[in-house]
């Protein structure tokens, strides 16, 4: 745990005579006047942010530049019952534990109302010198700043701020939350279906969002993790909502693992299918050997023997690859429309990629049939995409190869 931290009003000959780090808050520049000050130090551990109250999942392309950190709390990070003004200088001892955190983001209050927020990035504690960090507070009412959690409990409290960071770059999100409890909804890692998904801890109402962790019934219908509500006293309940080809779970004994991630086990247990839809889809030669797709994004439709009912992208997690995006769609009642978008540069095809799509059971609302589609591509033309350069498609060869039939 991080040593105590103590508060001192500036001063020139004492500061000056003391080695160690401190973090000078001010709100001169923006006219910011507060009387209470709460630090939340944290260190890196990442960079997937929680989904929170005000921000609840979606399905997003993460930005790459986020970062999150894990708090670090002793109760002298929270400096109330100062006299009102607009700065603080807060001194951190050169202690080997306080040099644990890389990161700290401070909130200013003026009585309950939060006034100013500042951040400091690649914190570091020296003791060889005095070491002056400025944290010039931003006035807090236009910014995109969320505190959740356990508002009465200061060091189980959470904090994200959402901003522009980099010129010329989109906004990124810093947070700070609990280490064991990443969306800081009082159910930790080990009771909770996803971690990054915040679920009202009090709500009578099983939590919705990115349930990812599996669960696999013997007659292969595979479900996901749901989390409960809270009066059950489990977050984590079964919901076998999907019927899977009956090849997942032949497979999953040649190697995928059944018991761990949902995405995981559908990836492998794809790969594994060797008898499916197949797709060949045109590409034009960009150097020798490598194959770039003729369009992007690159669109075509396909039959499904289950139909095309609320199509939806079950795997890859989201629809994504490092360099990829593929969409599903319904074109007419038995044709969905599949799109792939290519992320980086050059538009590389990517060597055989294996989508598991559900579809809408009609005969049961409650039920979603799978089919897994593969997609490579072929033709590779030097000169280029040829006008009658269309996709094929190499149906199953047995009766309901790569289908999953709900009972």
């Amino acid at each position: 745990m991080r040593r105590a931290v103590l508060v001192l009003l500036f001063c020139m000959v004492a500061c000056d005579a003391r080695n160690g780090t401190y973090l000078e808050v001010a709100g001169t520049a923006q006219g910011v006047e507060f009387d209470r000050v709460e630090f939340f130090f944290g260190t890196a551990v990442g960079t997937s942010v929680p989904f929170t109250p005000e921000h609840p999942f979606q399905q997003v392309t993460p930005s790459g530049r986020d970062k999150v950190a894990k708090r670090r709390y002793v109760t002298s990070d929270n400096q109330h019952g100062l006299e009102r003004g607009m700065s603080l200088t807060y001194y951190l001892d050169p202690d080997p534990e306080n040099a644990e955190p890389t990161y700290v983001l401070a909130l200013a209050y003026l009585g309950d109302q939060a006034v100013g927020i500042a951040e400091v990035d690649g914190l570091e504690l020296r003791d060889d010198g005095r070491y002056v960090y400025d944290l010039t507070l931003t006035p807090i009412a236009s910014e995109d700043v969320e505190r959740w959690g356990s508002v009465d409990a200061d060091a189980t409290d959470c904090v994200r701020w959402t901003r522009i960071r980099e010129e010329g770059k989109g906004p990124s999100t810093y947070a700070v939350v609990r280490g064991d409890d990443r969306d800081c909804d009082d159910s930790p890692e080990t009771a909770d279906c996803d971690d990054l998904n915040y679920c009202e801890p009090d709500s009578e109402v099983p939590c919705t969002g990115r349930d990812v962790e599996l669960c696999v019934t013997d007659s292969c219908d595979v479900g996901r993790c749901v989390s409960g509500t809270a009066a059950n006293g489990n977050r984590k309940t079964c919901s076998q909502d999907l019927c899977y080809p009956q090849q997942f779970c032949t497979n999953s004994s040649g190697g995928c693992d059944a018991e761990g991630d949902l995405h995981t086990f559908e990836a492998c247990a794809a790969d594994r299918s060797d008898d499916h839809l197949e797709v060949f889809i045109p590409v034009r030669d960009i150097t020798p050997g490598i194959g770039a797709m003729c369009t992007n994004p690159f669109q075509f439709t396909i039959g499904l023997p289950t139909g095309c009912l609320d199509p939806m992208i079950e795997a890859p997690a989201m629809g994504m690859t490092d360099e990829f995006r593929y969409f599903v769609a319904r074109a007419n009642e038995s044709t969905c429309t599949i799109k792939i978008e290519a992320s980086v540069q050059p538009l590389v095809v990517p060597q055989t990629t294996h989508l598991l799509i559900s579809v809408a059971d009609p005969t049961n609302p409650q039920r979603r049939q799978t089919i897994v589609v593969g997609i490579q591509p072929e033709n590779i033309m030097p000169t280029g995409c040829a006008t009658t350069a269309t996709v094929r498609i190499k149906q199953p060869q047995i009766a309901g190869g790569g289908v999953g039939l709900c009972d």
